[in-house]
């Protein structure tokens, strides 16, 4: 197809030829010919469509993005909960940290995070078992609602005593 500028009036117009037919698609006519002509015009036309296309497209893409970032956060301090817990408790079983210390040990070994996590240091004849929960909801980062609340981030160790 050949593509075309006519001027007429001071008005731009687009007009397609195909090949070997030159007989103009948009001649002026009825007001029907001028809407259909119009319309066949409007299908044509690409601008702006991109920015239609991202207008649909980048809330869905930024939610995805978003709870990536939220999922990722959630499993770095799951994560950071757990070596923690497992430094502590490997303390107390080498008896480096009374068992009474383990919970003022667990929370400086987790000084980056200010959530209010619940602790619980115990020992019996054999074991220690150091054990940390947090509400999930305290460490979101952008509360997408009541998504979080009924979760609850745990780490648990049971380590031998070495005496």
């Amino acid at each position: 197809m050949i593509f075309t500028i006519f001027g007429k009036t001071g008005r731009r117009h687009a007009s397609f030829r195909s090949a070997g037919n030159s007989r103009r698609t948009d001649s002026p006519g009825t007001a029907r010919a001028g809407a259909i002509t119009w319309g066949r015009r409007l299908r044509r036309d690409r601008r702006g469509s991109i920015a239609i296309e991202f207008a649909l497209i980048a809330p869905i893409m930024l939610t995805l993005a978003a709870g990536t970032m939220q999922f990722g956060w959630l499993i770095h301090v799951q994560n950071s909960m757990f070596d923690a817990t497992r430094n502590v408790a490997r303390s107390v079983s080498v008896g480096t940290i009374a068992v009474a210390d383990a919970e003022d040990a667990l929370i400086e070994e987790l000084d980056n995070f200010s959530y209010g996590f619940d602790v619980d240091a115990s020992e019996s004849a054999d074991d220690v078992t150091v054990s940390i929960t947090l509400p999930s909801s305290a460490a979101v980062l952008v509360d997408f609602g009541a998504m979080f609340e009924d979760w609850t981030l745990a780490a648990s160790v049971t380590m031998p005593k070495e005496t």
